[in-house]
């Protein structure tokens, strides 16, 4: 529009206060398309202090912020601009969102502030300063020039403004009826430029880093420790490995400020998805809304939620080996410490010896015996049927695997299992030749 269009200069020309008006409109308006072209949502505070004492008497005030408006417009105050005057609420305001404001410049619109045809201020406060002529050898030479400060306001998004635009800031959760008091959101995010203009984004990076050093350092242990193997270990390599990549970036991003949210929102939208693989039961990431910069808290509180649910996650340990203690006469004892374990774990024999595997299916299942402590030399005696072992085609996910192993898993719905689950104690004893055999008794959590 002609508004914002270049002044043409020609020699000769009668010169108007309006033609370097122009001039700066066209040159402001050239900088606000740069900057908003720069990125989406290039607009919001990137600097923003409220006066906390102030709300003790019912007044909601600003005395420093730094940032864009949504028409491009940079602000800075108290260094370039006025803090906006003081907003006075009433003791009925409920959960409203509080503007950081300015006029609209328009072209009909009064430049300084005077009051126009309409009743409408303008958007700049006319001010008389003195300024040195730079260009003199020395500093005697002063004038008195006027400048234009942008006038700067605190609304209630609720109210109706026209003519203004405006940034959310806050949001007032109420005005107590007993003294006043304005009572703030602290989990409000500010619309930004800078994450770190907002002690809740600023906070949750803190959090999260935090908690994915603790989650590290616990998986670095359990996976060092071994013995486990099988699935459940691998998944806590890999997840270790996620953690390890993913920690060093938020520290960063903790550290060094300055990112816009939406990228911020970007970088914890991949956080949240890579750990719903290890943590979510359908391992696939639930559907967060959608950016929104006008309403940052909407956006970022279900990916916080859904990382801190996946960091903060109990790690269980779902396959627990037991020590089997070779006693006389080929019988063997474990004593299961862990009393939960019988009644919520299924117990996994893993068997290997030099021989045949389905030769040694057959030849293990006929010739041991499980029973409870006090009964396995009747049972071994007088060739009675102990716990009932039954042959699985392949090794249970949850445990290592080990080539030529057998698996067998013990039935718990044998009348001899109730005299083992109130002693603690299983007993197994096997007969026959297995060269080199090895035993090993796996408790796996259902």
């Amino acid at each position: 529009m002609p508004w914002h269009n270049k002044v043409i200069w020609s020699e000769g020309m009668f010169l108007r206060p309006q033609h370097f008006q122009q001039q700066d409109r066209c040159l402001e308006h050239l900088v606000a398309l740069s900057l908003l072209a720069q990125r989406p949502y290039a607009w919001g505070v990137s600097r923003l202090e409220i006066d906390r004492a102030l709300l003790e008497s019912g007044q909601l005030a600003v005395p420093s912020c730094r940032g864009i408006m949504p028409d491009g417009t940079l602000f800075n105050v108290p260094e370039d601009q006025d803090p906006p005057p003081p907003l006075r609420l009433n003791k009925d305001v409920r959960d409203q969102i509080v503007l950081l404001a300015a006029p609209i410049e328009t072209e009909a619109g009064a430049a300084a502030e005077i009051v126009s045809a309409a009743g409408q201020l303008g958007r700049y406060q006319a001010r008389e300063i003195s300024v040195y002529d730079i260009g003199q050898d020395s500093l005697g030479s002063k004038a008195e020039i006027a400048i234009g400060r942008m006038r700067l306001g605190l609304r209630l998004a609720s109210e109706p403004a026209p003519g203004w635009l405006g940034i959310p800031v806050a949001r007032i959760v109420e005005v107590r009826e007993q003294d006043g008091r304005i009572v703030l959101d602290d989990a409000f995010i500010p619309s930004c430029i800078d994450y770190t203009a907002s002690a809740q984004l600023t906070g949750f990076l803190r959090q999260i880093e935090g908690l994915m050093r603790q989650r590290a350092e616990a998986l670095a242990a359990r996976v060092s420790t071994g013995g486990r193997g099988g699935v459940s270990e691998t998944a806590d390599f890999l997840l270790l490995q996620v953690v390890n990549r993913l920690q060093p970036v938020v520290r960063h991003l903790a550290e060094a400020g300055g990112a816009h949210p939406e990228q911020l929102y970007r970088d914890l939208l991949a956080i949240a998805g890579e750990l719903a693989t290890f943590t979510e039961e359908t391992k696939r990431p639930e559907t967060m809304p959608s950016y929104r910069h006008e309403n940052l808290i909407t956006s970022f509180k279900p990916v916080e939620d859904a990382i801190v649910r996946s960091l903060t996650l109990v790690m269980e340990q779902t396959a627990t080996a037991i020590s089997l203690e070779e006693l006389r006469f080929g019988i063997r004892r474990a004593i299961i410490e862990d009393r939960s374990l019988l009644d919520s774990a299924a117990f996994i024999l893993e068997v290997s010896a030099d021989m045949d595997p389905e030769q040694l299916v057959r030849a293990f299942r006929d010739q041991s015996k499980i029973g409870p402590v006090e009964k396995i030399r009747e049972l071994v005696n007088l060739a009675l049927p102990g716990v009932p072992v039954r042959a699985r085609p392949t090794a249970p996910r949850q445990v290592p695997y080990h080539a030529g192993a057998s698996y067998f898993e013990i039935d718990k719905n044998h009348e001899l299992w109730r005299a083992i689950d109130q002693s603690g104690v299983l007993t197994l004893h096997v007969a026959g030749t297995f060269p080199n055999l090895a035993l090993t008794l796996w408790a796996i959590k259902r």
